[in-house]
């Protein structure tokens, strides 16, 4: 199926989760893997793997058109997809979070979210769309890609949820910001996780930000977490950014180390913060 939705699975109504099965090679322009056009998934993803599957548009592995994945995404492997957009994921919000889960060598080729993106529609969006919610825990997020924001994860909306246990390390974002990025503002802590090698791009007309983390505004704690050797643009924060907000949270326990912000390319913009920036 190249040029339709679903090349391994599409669904016109709601699916009732997915257990123990494997998608690959599978090809199609939104969802090579999975297309579900108008609901979502119910019931989560369980002990499945996603695996070299193309989507010439959007979501390499999975995409869903008007709800999201609701059930949380358990024991699963996604590696090797790609996309324009998400080159796992894209669906309109994640619930009941990500557990014991990797993200591999996913590639978003033009825009955001290497491995996961949430989008909105951009007309009479749903309350709950682009909401990331229900948090990751000891997962891995290893060497995905994205061309714009988002390396491993962009979300459209919000992120609710605390990140535990959880490792991300040598994501790339060829232009702009973050290996996690978050459009609005995020709530929940980082415990006992760790951003290493991680890197933002500079381009001519964007400065750049955080080679990790990129927010608008953060509510809670970083405890027990490493960032080390993280890459940021040229503007602000080489690990974390939080922009237009504030960060509202101690930082207990962790480390930072060798955390940078690249050369700027844009006249009159400073750089600031090499671990990180507030701004």
């Amino acid at each position: 199926c190249n040029r339709g939705q679903g090349g391994g699975l599409y669904a016109a109504g709601i699916l009732q989760g997915v257990h123990n099965t494997v998608f690959t090679n599978n090809k199609a322009r939104l969802g090579a893997g999975m297309g579900i056009s108008n609901t979502g998934i119910f019931g989560g993803i369980w002990e499945s793997t996603f695996e070299n599957n193309v989507a010439s548009m959007q979501g390499g592995a999975i995409y869903t058109a008007s709800k999201g994945i609701n059930g949380g995404i358990h024991d699963s492997i996604f590696r090797g997809n790609s996309a324009q957009m998400g080159g796992a994921i894209v669906t309109m919000g994640i619930r009941d979070g990500i557990y014991n889960t990797l993200f591999e060598e996913n590639i978003a080729t033009t825009s955001a979210g290497g491995a996961i993106a949430t989008a909105a529609p951009s007309t009479n969006p749903p309350a709950e769309a682009g909401i990331f919610a229900g948090g990751i825990y000891d997962s891995k997020f290893l060497r995905n890609t994205s061309a714009v924001a988002g390396s491993a994860i962009r979300v459209s909306y919000m992120f609710n949820g605390d990140i535990v246990r959880t490792v991300f390390d040598s994501n790339n974002c060829t232009g702009q910001s973050g290996t996690l990025y978050v459009v609005n503002t995020t709530t929940g802590s980082i415990i006992d996780s760790s951003f290493t090698n991680n890197t933002a791009g500079v381009t001519a007309t964007s400065a750049g930000g955080a080679g990790a983390v990129f927010v608008a505004g953060y509510t809670g704690d970083i405890v027990r977490s490493t960032f080390h050797n993280n890459v940021g643009g040229s503007m602000l924060g080489g690990a974390i950014m939080v922009m237009n907000g504030d960060l509202n949270g101690k930082i207990t326990g962790s480390t930072f180390t060798q955390n940078r912000l690249g050369a700027s390319v844009q006249a009159g913009v400073p750089s600031r913060g090499g671990a990180i920036g507030v701004f």
